[in-house]
């Protein structure tokens, strides 16, 4: 007993450190959707959820325009708000960072069963912000959204390319309208 106690007593710093390292990142990733996002990208987590469904991709517009008028800590600002859009939407399901201003969503649960809905949600949503002249260049996000489902057979690659297929439409669709 008095070895563990000694144990401890030495390495108290190291306990110390841990514990604000844990507590820091649970605030951090349980209050701001973009470090989930960031926190969430991995090519093995995408490619072993991928299968289980369908997955919507998003590119965003003037992200360029932003960084390069605007500065990169707009950018990052226009990001983040597109961001806080995608996941207060699709609640329920993983969103992955795949680029600078590309990210996948993996439908899941009720996200899943009410596809289609969210989807078209997501689109009115980056809609309204882009129309909104009273924002800031860097608030009024504009979005393509796109979505795939997998069969079986299909590889991670077919999915991404169907998804993006469908994304890359809606952005013409959009670009017809304005």
């Amino acid at each position: 007993m008095n070895n563990l106690l000694n144990f401890f007593i030495k390495h108290v710093s190291w306990f110390v450190f841990m514990f604000y390292v844990i507590t820091s990142c649970v605030l951090l990733f349980r209050n701001n959707p973009y470090q989930q996002s960031v926190y969430l990208t991995s090519a093995n987590s995408v490619a072993s959820t991928v299968l289980e469904g369908y997955s919507a991709v998003t590119s965003y517009f003037n992200l360029k325009n932003i960084n390069d008028g605007y500065g990169h800590s707009n950018g990052n600002c226009y990001i983040f708000g597109a961001c806080h859009i995608i996941c207060s939407i699709f609640r329920h399901s993983p969103v992955f960072r795949i680029g600078g201003d590309e990210f996948v969503v993996i439908l899941r649960d009720s996200d899943y069963e009410n596809r289609h809905e969210l989807i078209e949600q997501a689109r009115q949503k980056f809609y309204e912000t882009e129309s909104d002249n009273s924002r800031d260049p860097w608030e009024r996000f504009s979005a393509a959204v796109g979505i795939a489902e997998y069969h079986s057979g299909d590889t991670v690659d077919m999915v991404f390319k169907n998804a993006d297929k469908d994304m890359y439409e809606n952005k013409m669709s959009m670009k017809n309208k304005n």
